[in-house]
């Protein structure tokens, strides 16, 4: 008797919870409209904030959903609109919700052709970049695109190799035609026809990058036309996609004196594992049993990836003033960047001066100018300096005998020379300290960029 007593009771219990709980729960109703409108919006997700119940609006704008407890907050967000939250209040159970448009992405201005257009207006793909997006003046950049790296969907960047200047290959969208596939470049208004890296001999090693001219610190917006849709302002020319760079312009106000710069050092990451001298000679005779070099059995270990890689070291100054009032704005900027290799004969130095003004006459006339002044002076390797015509000194380095000796104090140039007596009859090593030094073989690559162009607007 007791038992069925306590069971009876426990039971009560159960519903008398299950009552209560299901009394604090309330359906509550509501309708979401456009703030500006008054349209219906249909899709609206809604949700019981710190949970996952929720709902969306139908085809009316209009939602139902259960809920319990006190402080239930509603999240209502929806593509293009302000995400909004309405706290239910204990006894309220209908809703009107008006959401507010969020125009701060749809307004934003990016560079079409010779214009500028509101995003939201664009038709065509678009991707953008913009300098308060990243920290320019902190990244150790010789050229602007490099800045696209990993930044703009669609967009491939690839160096030919890492030393300060190296030729650069962008692709947009990958390989669009035939032969040329680099896009067209405008600088401010000037096209650039990018047909190939500059090469001043047959070694692909000593192309150069023609965009290096370009101060980096000096770009104001980056925005990358990705299809066809290019090709109606710029024609053929842009069948591989267009690259606009707006480089720093003044604005309104008292003038401004900035300044950004770093000074930095790199080495190489990684060596590779080689053979010291007996272990070399061993190899070789168990290749081949001709190539006997053991007359160089007591010659000291030379691992000449410890002799050609060297600490580098690159410094970045960029000074900048601009200023203007309501009739006229100025902005005039200069730049210094001195970047040495990690190899022998590998540096980059530029001088860039940029200058913008614009001037407002009257009510309706508008005019102004742009001008870029660039010295580039790049030294590298030529074909000689890397030991052969299919590599520079650094991959040529893991590859020398480890007895070839650097220098040689009986020989008038200091050096020890590419003879028999120095790696055997069979040796093929190449003397890269020797073969690096000016007075032995030198390749400068010097360049000047001057980029300008006049407007005149009538509004």
């Amino acid at each position: 008797m007791r038992n069925s007593t306590s069971k009876l009771m426990f039971s009560l219990l159960l519903l008398l919870i299950s009552f209560l709980g299901f009394a604090q729960e309330k359906l509550i109703k509501g309708k979401l409209t456009d703030d500006e409108t008054k349209e219906s919006l249909p899709g609206v997700n809604i949700l019981v904030k710190g949970t996952n119940l929720g709902t969306t609006t139908d085809a009316n704008g209009d939602f139902q959903l259960s809920v319990s407890g006190d402080g239930v907050v509603l999240v209502c967000s929806f593509i293009g609109y302000t995400t909004l939250e309405v706290p239910v209040g204990a006894n309220q159970t209908s809703f009107n919700i008006s959401l507010s448009q969020d125009i701060r992405a749809l307004e934003e201005v990016v560079v079409v052709g010779y214009g500028t257009q509101r995003k939201v207006d664009l038709t065509g793909a678009v991707g953008g970049l913009r300098a308060s997006d990243i920290d320019i003046a902190s990244k150790p950049v010789t050229s602007p695109d490099q800045l696209l790296a990993g930044r703009v969907a669609g967009v491939q960047i690839s160096n030919r190799s890492g030393d300060p200047g190296a030729p650069i290959d962008v692709r947009i969208r990958g390989t669009g035609t035939a032969g040329v596939n680099s896009p067209l470049w405008v600088i401010d208004g000037v096209p650039i026809v990018q047909t190939s890296n500059i090469t001043v001999n047959t070694g692909s090693t000593t192309e150069s990058n023609p965009l290096a001219g370009i101060n980096p610190s000096d770009i104001e917006s980056i925005d990358v036309l990705k299809d066809a849709s290019a090709a109606a302002i710029y024609g053929a020319r842009a069948a591989n996609g267009v690259i606009i760079v707006t480089t720093k312009r003044g604005k309104e106000g008292t003038a401004t004196v900035s300044y950004d710069g770093y000074i930095g050092t790199g080495q190489v990451w990684k060596k590779l594992d080689v053979l010291n001298v007996s272990q070399y000679i061993d190899m070789q005779k168990k290749v081949d049993p001709t190539r006997d070099f053991s007359a160089f059995a007591n010659k000291p270990n030379v691992d000449w990836q410890d002799v050609v890689f060297k600490n580098s070291s690159v410094q970045n100054h960029n000074i900048g003033v601009s200023g203007g009032s309501s009739t006229a704005n100025y902005f005039v900027g200069a730049g210094y960047m001195n970047q040495e290799g990690l190899e022998p004969a590998q540096r980059f130095k530029r001088y860039s001066l940029k200058a913008n003004s614009d001037i407002k006459v009257g009510k309706f006339l508008r005019f102004g100018q742009s001008l870029l002044l660039s010295s580039v002076d790049r030294s590298v390797q030529s074909e000689a300096g890397g030991g052969s015509s299919s590599g520079q000194a650094g991959s040529q380095a893991s590859r020398n005998q480890p007895f070839f000796p650097v220098y040689d104090a009986t020989n008038p140039t200091g050096y020890a020379l590419e003879v028999p007596a120095n790696r055997g009859a069979s040796g093929g090593s190449s003397n890269l300290i020797m073969r690096n030094d000016p007075l032995y073989s030198s390749l400068n690559v010097l360049s000047t960029k001057t980029l300008g162009n006049v407007y005149g607007e009538f509004e």
